[in-house]
């Protein structure tokens, strides 16, 4: 979804990992998670979570909770939905067909948003996807441990919550109501030992030229209870004139291996005033 609001932006990524067996999950009324059992069935081969991300636009402001699954496309008729919790409560959100993906998987979507400020600390997040098709019940809950995101002033669970992707765009923006025309924002990387680098391949004239920037590595950032520990990134590129829009793609390269961000397959396309969320 994109808006437009000169700020910054969240995005995503199309690469590989590899992840636990797919689990069955009973509700828990107790509120302190939900026991598994296994089906069999291989890691992420039904349904895995690409990425999700939780975050407010101001600091005081409302929350949101979204991300992206891909899912084996096994029937037409199917149901996706996201089984988290919030302030003790355990809650369903949909998530919804976004696109073919190839090899007969597909993109889904899910957002929560208007999370309600909380002054004593932020909104963390507990959740797991349970995807429904052909009569069966298929869970990915990160191995019987389920995902954890969060926001706010005093979150305990950081804004990403890694599955299949190993980078996310966190932020971007192209300010061009300046002398000085530039493109900036943070990329958040999971952590990893090793030799690595991002990199911004973009083009202001529509893939007729094409640049790089190398963005600078800033921190390591983790939750409070060790893990979805990310590495951040931080860029600004300088832009000759005024183009129209900026269209760009990430590279992440971990020890001699990229993985791109490409927005599965569309690229991302900044114009002045666009936040993408």
């Amino acid at each position: 979804m994109k808006k437009t609001f000169l700020c910054m932006a969240a995005v995503f990524v199309l690469v590989t990992a590899s992840c636990s067996v797919s689990e069955t999950m009973q509700a828990d009324k107790s509120g302190k998670g939900a026991p598994v059992s296994p089906l069999g069935y291989g890691e992420g081969t039904m349904v895995k979570l690409f990425y999700s991300h939780c975050f407010a636009l101001q600091t005081f402001g409302k929350g949101t909770f979204m991300g992206y699954i891909e899912i084996e496309n096994a029937a037409y008729r199917k149901e996706v939905t996201v089984h988290y919790k919030l302030y003790d409560e355990w809650r369903d959100v949909a998530a919804a067909y976004v696109k073919s993906l190839g090899n007969n998987k597909e993109l889904w979507y899910f957002t929560y948003t208007n999370i309600g400020f909380n002054p004593f600390g932020g909104w963390d997040i507990s959740f797991a996807i349970k995807y429904v098709v052909n009569g069966q019940t298929y869970w990915d809950n990160n191995g019987g441990a389920d995902y954890h995101v969060g926001a706010g002033p005093r979150n305990f669970y950081p804004d990403f919550a890694w599955g299949k992707s190993i980078v996310a765009l966190q932020t971007a923006q192209y300010n061009n109501a300046v002398s000085a025309p530039f493109f900036t924002g943070r990329v958040y990387t999971k952590y990893a030992e090793g030799d690595k680098s991002v990199k911004i391949v973009y083009t202001t004239d529509n893939w007729a030229t094409v640049k790089e920037c190398i963005a600078q590595y800033s921190y390591d950032d983790s939750d409070f209870w060790g893990g979805n520990k990310c590495s951040v990134w931080w860029y600004n590129v300088p832009v000759e004139g005024s183009p129209a829009n900026i269209k760009f793609a990430i590279a992440y390269t971990l020890n001699g291996s990229t993985a791109w961000d490409n927005n599965f397959g569309r690229n991302y396309t900044l114009t002045p005033g666009t936040i993408w969320k």
